[in-house]
């Protein structure tokens, strides 16, 4: 019962990562100021959903049957891991 709740309140976050990802698009295409924290916000929330999926499917065992679909859904997230960094610096330098 406490995973099926976990897993439900994923999906929820999912669904308003998602809701917000369309709102970081429209701000970052108008140059509004809050697209860099909105879409630091929303790759982060991406990633952690990303990262609890990897840890659920490796710990049941589905990575020692199919590793290669499972590395092909990862494989799009490597960019983003990649500007972590970058995302980080910019939020440090960005005004308050």
């Amino acid at each position: 019962a406490d995973l099926r709740h976990f897993l439900t309140a994923m999906a929820v976050l999912d669904l308003v990562n998602a809701i917000l990802s369309l709102v970081f698009v429209e701000r970052y295409f108008r140059r509004k100021p809050s697209a860099l924290w909105l879409g630091a916000t929303t790759s982060f929330v991406s990633l952690y959903g990303a990262l609890v999926f990897g840890w659920g499917t490796f710990t049941a065992g589905a990575w020692s049957q199919h590793p290669w679909q499972y590395a092909l859904v990862f494989l799009p997230y490597i960019p983003v891991v990649m500007l972590v960094p970058r995302v980080t610096q910019l939020l440090r330098d960005a005004p308050p």
